[in-house]
């Protein structure tokens, strides 16, 4: 939670308090998904508080009786709780904020608290929300505590030792996700750079070229409101280089171009919101 808040938080004007219980017990995560989750609510506060401020993230020990909490089982669990000084959400809106796709915000995908909410369900675990307009939010995450006395979940954390590393060119029109995307590269071992549309990720890949630093791979966002998508993008750079390899990222599943990256220049796809151990694969496969 430390490693998480430090760096999501790094050169903002918002900073953090951790509060963990002195006994605090071992839970069962994957240290990167749970990683990346945890990245999805502390920029969606950081987000909620433009004024600036302090985020505070409490952790403790909660022992459930039957059926005293929607959909968890009795047991031991570790609830992390990360409280926000933002401007809140309405009660109209809360309990929409988990659906893919939906956000209120002018710039945003909606994919951030859908992915969070996805990695804490595979977990075993559950998230919810508490929140009033003007008086801030409190994300609650339970996760099932470990009895072993080990916090790895091994058969959910991905291990990964790529045989080559290098840049990786991002583009996505949404900041949000691209963060996220560079984030997820940085934690498997990878350099990276961002671009918003797709001229400037074929500027960019003919001048690394150019410089004799040409990037190891390409993620292209498909869809670009009013700008290049990825699928001209690709177009373009498969015009210089035949060899290296690209990848599509869209919500749209059932586009074609997702669905069947080959017949349109891409070596392979991913489906949002996806997990970083999905980009792993998808990386280790080369």
């Amino acid at each position: 939670m430390k490693e998480t808040a430090g760096f999501v938080l790094s050169g903002s004007n918002v900073s953090y308090v951790l509060d963990l219980a002195s006994d605090l017990q071992m839970a069962r995560f994957d240290r990167n998904q749970l990683g990346q989750a945890l990245d999805n609510i502390l920029i969606n506060a950081q987000q909620a508080m433009p004024g600036g401020g302090v985020i505070r993230i409490r952790a403790v020990n909660l022992a459930l009786t039957e059926k005293e909490y929607p959909s968890l089982p009795a047991g031991n669990y570790v609830r992390v709780s990360i409280t926000d000084q933002g401007i809140g959400i309405t009660k109209q809106i809360l309990p929409r904020i988990f659906d893919p796709f939906f956000t209120t915000k002018q710039k945003g995908s909606g994919l951030g608290l859908a992915t969070s909410y996805s990695i804490i369900k595979q977990h075993g675990g559950s998230i919810d929300v508490e929140s009033e307009p003007g008086q801030g939010s409190t994300f609650h995450i339970l996760l099932p505590a470990s009895s072993s006395g080990t916090g790895e979940r091994p058969d959910l954390a991905p291990t990964f030792s790529p045989r080559r590393t290098g840049p990786v060119l991002v583009m996505d029109d949404e900041p949000v996700v691209l963060n996220l995307i560079r984030n997820m590269l940085a934690r498997l071992g990878f350099t990276s750079a961002g671009t918003a549309n797709g001229q400037q990720a074929v500027a960019e890949f003919f001048r690394a070229q150019q410089a004799g630093a040409p990037y190891l791979a390409v993620i292209l966002d498909l869809t670009v409101p009013g700008g290049m998508g990825g699928q001209e993008a690709a177009q373009l750079i498969r015009q210089r280089d035949a060899a290296v390899p690209l990848f599509v990222a869209s919500g749209y599943a059932e586009d074609p171009v997702v669905a069947q990256p080959d017949r349109y220049g891409f070596t392979g796809s991913l489906r949002k919101p996806f997990v970083l151990a999905e980009l792993m694969r998808l990386l280790a496969s080369l």
